[in-house]
């Protein structure tokens, strides 16, 4: 028995070796392991960082674009508002224009009558003057001035009427066909 004591001594102490030596071994492998895990964890932690101040920078350069897109949509907007009125004032300024090109056509044309007219009635004076030398009359001087003072009045009653064409009367007046009719004297 003692033998066997021995024995079972020996035994116990190659497995109890054998069971020390898988725990060592163990204890390595675990503390290997945790070292793993550990840098395994710190790399996906310093990942995680990474990631989360790229998603960060990522957000701040979104809101920067998203502030500067209604910046420029706010500036396209009044630039579009801006065009829009320049376009009316300048569909009225054109309007403006064409009423003013209108109205300076008018006027012309009135005054180029009026012109006209002014050198018919310097044409019946001077018929009015020659008639009157033709007869010597001693009422000369007063047939011209008749004259002039009846072509001032149609001058200034068309001036007054708003008949600066003379578009009443056809251009003509009563009292000039009378001057020229009767003569500076009233006789044919």
């Amino acid at each position: 028995m003692g033998r066997l004591c021995e024995r079972a001594k020996v035994f116990y102490s190659q497995a109890f070796t054998q069971y020390q030596d898988a725990v060592n071994h163990h204890e390595h492998e675990k503390t290997y392991l945790t070292e793993q895990f550990e840098k395994e964890n710190t790399l996906l932690w310093g990942e995680l960082w990474a990631r989360d101040a790229e998603i960060s920078e990522l957000s701040r350069c979104t809101n920067e674009i998203t502030f500067e897109r209604d910046t420029l949509q706010g500036k396209v907007t009044l630039v579009e508002r801006q065009l829009r009125d320049a376009k009316e004032d300048s569909d009225k300024y054109r309007g403006l224009h064409s009423e003013l090109v209108a109205a300076l056509s008018r006027i012309k044309a009135e005054t180029e009558a009026l012109v006209s007219s002014h050198g018919k009635e310097a044409i019946v004076a001077n018929a009015c003057v020659e008639r009157a030398s033709e007869g010597a009359s001693p009422n000369l001087p007063r047939a011209v001035d008749r004259a002039w003072l009846v072509s001032q009045k149609q001058f200034v009653g068309g001036v007054l009427d708003g008949s600066l064409g003379g578009a009443k009367n056809e251009g003509r007046s009563p009292e000039r066909e009378d001057v020229v009719e009767k003569g500076p004297s009233g006789d044919s």
